[in-house]
């Protein structure tokens, strides 16, 4: 009988009509109902899900004629068995219920419930369990008013649902606020930091500036060679001279020689030992055909003078400048 049917019956306790699966019918004249959502029972209905021992068990009426393979079929005779009390008749006489008073919840935390009721399933009336009851019970307030309507299905699932989705709310603008707070706070920490970063660089700026002025390198130095050098030979005896650690930790003076910034300070030392028209028969690796600068001795005693000055700085950096400086040494012959 239970073969994929359905079955119109009456649950005589809450005097409603549902069409109900067959095989949720059980001898007696009992049939298992679950207390689902209105969404979730509508899929049970329709999929004649299997009951389960845990559902709670009503007292039903059984109609005449009352069993159909179809779910919208025996919909609509249930709901023609809400008016006519018979499932054949094409009688449109209804059975007025009689009046008995509903109570409506209103939760504290909502200011309208009323829009809650408006919005309760196209779903025929579904037995209430007391159990749902008591447990909003202690969280609302009761007003009794007249309906004289058929009984409506239970909506304390959804309007438990309601309360829990108003505490998430409340959860995540606590979150929000406290992110705003962390957000201002790194603000203000990224302001010092940037405003320390400025006085350090200032500071620095002011320390490089105050050991600027230049200064002669050694007089034993100036009375062995004649700066700037203008022919190989010359930077060839140099070479050998600043050989010797010795020499070369004297000739280290050209760390005097100051300047602001790297560049400033390669420009400076290499116009002390080159003549624009020497340095260009160089490149620093030897690129062009010309001669490679970062092989010679001078090339080291320039790095190493300006890292005593910009110890913060790289030998990269040095390299990059004495690079710049030499590919533009015939550009500055050409000038002069």
């Amino acid at each position: 009988m239970d073969e994929e049917t359905w079955s119109v019956v009456k649950f005589v306790q809450e005097n409603s009509v549902e069409a109900v699966p067959s095989n949720w019918l059980q001898p007696g004249g009992k049939c298992y109902f679950p207390t689902y959502s209105n969404i979730r029972l509508q899929q049970a209905l329709q999929r004649r899900e299997e009951p389960r021992k845990e559902w709670p068990l009503y007292d039903i009426f059984l109609f005449r004629n009352n069993v159909y393979d179809n779910f919208n079929v025996a919909q609509k005779k249930a709901k023609k068995a809400t008016i006519t009390s018979d499932l054949e008749s094409d009688s449109t006489i209804a059975i007025v219920p009689p009046k008995r008073k509903r109570i409506i919840k209103h939760f504290s935390s909502f200011s309208s419930v009323e829009d809650e009721i408006e919005h309760v399933s196209s779903l025929p009336p579904h037995p209430q369990l007391k159990v749902v009851k008591k447990v909003v019970q202690a969280e609302v307030h009761s007003v009794d008013i007249d309906d004289t309507s058929p009984p409506a299905p239970d909506n304390s699932d959804k309007v438990t649902k309601l309360v829990e989705s108003d505490q998430n709310l409340e959860g995540v603008e606590s979150n929000r606020g406290m992110l705003v707070k962390i957000l201002h706070k790194q603000n203000i920490i990224m302001a010092l930091l940037n405003a320390m970063n400025e006085r350090f660089a200032n500071m620095e700026k002011k320390m490089v500036l105050s050991a600027e002025p230049s200064v002669e390198i050694s007089d034993t130095i100036f009375t062995k060679f004649d700066f700037p050098f203008n022919v190989i030979e010359a930077l060839e005896d140099f070479e050998t001279f600043i050989n010797n650690p010795a020499e070369f930790n004297k000739v280290l003076e050209f760390s005097r020689l100051g300047g602001n910034v790297p560049y400033n300070f390669v420009a400076r030392s290499m116009e002390k030992l080159f003549t624009n028209q020497l340095a260009n028969n160089f490149s620093y690796y030897g690129r062009k055909q010309k001669r490679p600068f970062n092989k010679l001795n001078v090339n080291k005693l320039v790095i190493e003078s300006g890292l005593s000055i910009f110890p913060t700085s790289t030998r990269m950096v040095f390299e990059q400048s004495i690079a710049k400086w030499l590919r533009r040494a015939k550009e500055r012959k050409d000038k002069n």
